[in-house]
C-alpha cells in the first residue's frame, strides 16, 4: 500500500495550555470541525491521555466517509502526542505543540504530520492519479478544523 505523507500547521491565537485542553477533548470535535461527523471515545486513556482511543467518522467532502480508530501510543502532555490509525486509514500521525507570537500576544503552532495509508478496496487503485486530490481533501478538512478550533477558543 502507499503511504501519503500530509503536513499541517495551524496557528491559533490562543495559549498552548488551552488549545491542547481543545485537542484532548476529542468527543468534542464535532462540535468545532466541520467534517467530523462522529467521534466514539472507546478508551479514556491515563490522566495525560496515553492509550485514549476514539473511532472517527470523516466526510471526505467527496462523497464518501473515512471511520478510522486512532490510538495515543506517546504523550509530551501540554507539548505533543504520537498515534496510531487503524481502519480506513492505517497509519502514525504525530502532533506537536509550540508556543509562537502574534501581533496581539502569544499563540500555539500546531504540526500535525500524518503518515497513512488508504485501505479502501475501490481506493487503492486510484491512489497512483488520485493522490493530488486526497491531498487538497486533507487539506480542507485541517483548514476546516483550523477555523472551527479559532472560533471555539474565541468563545471560551
Amino acid at each position: 500500500m502507499r503511504t501519503f505523507r500530509m503536513v499541517t500547521l495551524w496557528r491559533l491565537p490562543a495559549e498552548r495550555t488551552a488549545v491542547w485542553e481543545a485537542l484532548a477533548d476529542v468527543r468534542g470535535w464535532p462540535r468545532w470541525w466541520p467534517g467530523i461527523e462522529a467521534v466514539e471515545l472507546l478508551e479514556p486513556g491515563d490522566d495525560a491521555g496515553l492509550g485514549r482511543t476514539a473511532r472517527l467518522t470523516v466526510d471526505s467532502g467527496l462523497g464518501y466517509r473515512l471511520t478510522f480508530t486512532v490510538r495515543v501510543t506517546q504523550v509530551d502532555e501540554g507539548r505533543g502526542l504520537t498515534a496510531r490509525s487503524i481502519g480506513h486509514l492505517v497509519g502514525t500521525g504525530h502532533v506537536v505543540l509550540a508556543d509562537t507570537t502574534f501581533p496581539r500576544g502569544v499563540g500555539t503552532a500546531v504540526t500535525t504530520v500524518w503518515e497513512v495509508a488508504l485501505t479502501r478496496w475501490w481506493m487503492r487503485p486510484l491512489v497512483p492519479l488520485g493522490a493530488p486530490v486526497l491531498r487538497r481533501r486533507h487539506d480542507v478538512v485541517m483548514r476546516r478544523g483550523e477555523r472551527g478550533l479559532q472560533e471555539q477558543l474565541r468563545r471560551r
